[in-house]
């Protein structure tokens, strides 16, 4: 079963940033699941200092989107893991030393099984994602442009 989107582009239209928003996390063909692989670099800065590479990680996904209610909500099922490795070596860590104190810790490598949330009009994450609350009071998509990229925030 597909999931009808909103097409005409509208940066102000909670609908159609919704709709947008789900069509980056997966097909909108809820029987099919969408797999997905990132990596890239932990940074950290402190002030008056350069911005410091921390460590990398690696994640997976496997993500399902389905009708969430009549209101076009979108419920996003997903599974993922995280792995941290070292950030010139790129293997996996299982320990890693802070470069301000010199602590050196254990590293807790993520399984988020499930990982799911509503995308509603409203928020990525919707009201009954949290316990409750009304939507109007949540907030909405937010866009600014960063050099000549647009990215969106959350509230």
């Amino acid at each position: 079963m597909s999931i009808k989107f909103e097409t005409e582009i509208n940066f102000k239209s909670n609908t159609w940033n919704r709709d947008a928003w789900a069509r980056i996390q997966a097909d909108l063909d809820s029987e099919k699941e969408s797999i997905c692989y990132t990596t890239g670099q932990i940074l950290g800065v402190k002030p008056g200092e350069a911005v410091k590479q921390l460590c990398g990680f690696e994640t997976f996904l496997c993500t399902r989107l389905m009708p969430a209610a009549e209101d076009g909500s979108i419920r996003r099922l997903n599974k993922e893991v995280i792995f941290y490795t070292d950030s010139r070596t790129g293997q996996m860590i299982d320990q890693w030393t802070n470069p301000w104190t010199d602590e050196v810790v254990d590293v807790v490598h993520v399984s988020n099984d499930p990982f799911n949330y509503t995308i509603s009009e409203w928020l990525i994450l919707a009201p009954e994602d949290f316990g409750g609350g009304k939507k109007e009071s949540q907030g909405s998509y937010h866009y600014f442009f960063l050099g000549n990229d647009l990215a969106m925030s959350l509230p």
